[in-house]
């Protein structure tokens, strides 16, 4: 799938400096420490490498520099040529969306909405205004979140050949697709800025814009997720939902007074916060009597 990339210089920064690597994979870390000292620091190549080595010794426990000695070098040879990409916001403007809605099909307007969005990107990352994304279809589909067999999806995306949204690429061997609707005039209004969290579930973005309801943004990487009646008060992603859990608790919502507390990850049972629980203790089964290690957040 497309890494996305935004405002690298902030997420480095701020990773390194507020020592946010612990956890993060081992390779990647030490190439977010060669671009921090190279680009950010000014550092010589000489220093980064040392840089690095005194920076896992401190603040990466249980990882031994001396496994990853190609890695450092190559990352530190790699940094010295690395431009940072700092894309920011990306602008949908009023024509766009118009193009995107004007389709009565949802999985037509996703995809539409999916192209655009690369292609705006795209143009953003390198500075241009070529409208072409590079992705395969695969890629498109699964973004879009719609669901098409395999061997049909080329004959689904055949809508947006006959309707101009993609124009024929003529290359060969390329995931190149050129997109004919991207809209850069000062006077088409904005009506939806894109960010990084946006751009890891596109799918999701659009349909928080169309509908105003039913999504979140997770708190730790701006993701936007689906809101779910069994967990109407869930503050992240699948993937940092979990993350949380394995470190030991996870928050729960108290179905009296509707107030958040946190239990052990482990923990299917508890229903009541602290105060409730003290509450309702007299009608709470001899075997819940015991069980108040349940604290408010």
């Amino acid at each position: 799938m497309i890494e996305f990339k935004f405002n690298e210089e902030f997420k480095i920064r701020t990773a390194v400096e507020l020592k946010k690597l612990n956890g993060v994979p081992v390779r990647k870390a030490i190439w977010m420490l060669a671009l921090y000292y190279t680009k950010l620091c000014g550092h010589k190549k000489s220093e980064v490498y040392k840089d690095i080595v005194c920076y896992i010794g401190e603040n990466l426990p249980g990882v031994y520099y001396e496994q990853y000695i190609s890695d450092i070098e190559r990352c530190v040879r790699r940094a010295v040529k690395y431009e940072l990409k700092q894309v920011d916001k990306i602008q949908i403007r009023q024509s766009e969306m118009d193009i995107i809605q004007g389709y009565s099909d949802n999985r037509k307007q996703k995809i539409t909405f999916v192209l655009i969005a690369l292609a705006k990107y795209f143009n953003a990352l390198y500075k241009n205004d070529a409208n072409c994304l590079w992705a395969k279809t695969s890629e498109i589909f699964k973004m879009a979140r719609v669901s098409i067999a395999a061997k049909e999806r080329d004959l689904f995306l055949g809508y947006a050949y006959q309707d101009g949204i993609l124009i024929p690429n003529l290359s060969i061997g390329q995931n190149l697709m050129i997109v004919g609707v991207v809209s850069n005039a000062e006077d088409d209004p904005v009506v939806l800025e894109l960010d990084g969290g946006d751009y890891l579930d596109l799918a999701y973005s659009y349909l928080h814009y169309k509908t105003g309801h039913g999504y979140k943004r997770c708190l730790e990487c701006g993701r936007w997720f689906k809101i779910i009646k069994k967990q109407p008060g869930r503050k992240y992603c699948f993937e940092h939902t979990r993350k949380k859990e394995l470190m030991g608790t996870k928050e729960r919502i108290c179905v009296d007074c509707g107030e958040k507390f946190v239990v052990s990850a482990k923990d299917n049972h508890s229903k009541w916060c602290s105060e409730c629980v003290e509450k309702h203790k007299v009608n709470l089964p001899e075997k819940f009597k015991n069980e108040q290690t349940v604290k408010k957040s």
